[in-house]
Parts: C-alpha cells; sequence; structure tokens
C-alpha cells in the first residue's frame, strides 16, 4: 500500500470545502463537477488527503448506505507540526470537542 485517503459521506460538499480551507487550511484539488454544486471532491494539506461525497451521490454507488445516517464512527488522527499554534488559529473558529494539548 501506498497512501490511505478517506472518502467521507457529507449533506454538503461545498460548505464542507469552505471549513476545511477556511479553518484548517486545506486546498481543493479536484471537484465533481468542476463548478457549481459538487458531488465530490478531494481537499489536501501537506500529505493529508480527504475526500467528501454527497450522501445522494455516494448512495448511487454503494445503495447500502441509502438508509443510513451520516455520522462520524471512526476518528482521525492528524499529525501536525506545531498543535499549540493549530490550537490558537481555530479555537474561536469551531468547537473544540477534544484538544491533547
Amino acid at each position: 500500500m501506498k497512501k490511505l485517503v478517506p472518502n467521507l459521506m457529507v449533506e454538503d460538499v461545498n460548505k464542507t470545502l469552505k471549513f476545511y480551507k477556511e479553518i484548517l487550511g486545506f486546498e481543493t484539488v479536484m471537484t465533481v463537477p468542476q463548478e457549481g454544486e459538487f458531488n465530490w471532491a478531494m481537499m489536501k494539506n501537506g500529505h493529508v488527503e480527504i475526500m467528501f461525497q454527497k450522501k445522494e451521490s455516494l448512495c448511487q454507488e454503494i445503495p447500502d448506505f441509502k438508509d443510513k445516517k451520516i455520522c462520524g464512527t471512526f476518528t482521525l488522527y492528524i499529525d501536525v507540526p506545531d498543535i499549540n499554534k493549530l490550537y490558537m488559529d481555530i479555537k474561536n473558529k469551531v468547537t473544540v470537542v477534544k484538544c491533547y494539548i
């Protein structure tokens, strides 16, 4: 294996991209479609890549997800060079659920 890139089911890809860009400094790598309301997107920050897919779009590919709620049933650990700086940058912009400072 070379890498693992999670594909997260979301209600609104555009809103999700905005959060990851403005709050966490990610950049958009690719979207489907290329403009407008996105069904899918890939973002990157350093070596970290994450994909986001609208629920309706993902359910077309995996019909068993149709009746599933969008929820986090896993955790992602992201290694950052300065956690204190990241915390200071985002603490007034988001609700921090758990912090390991």
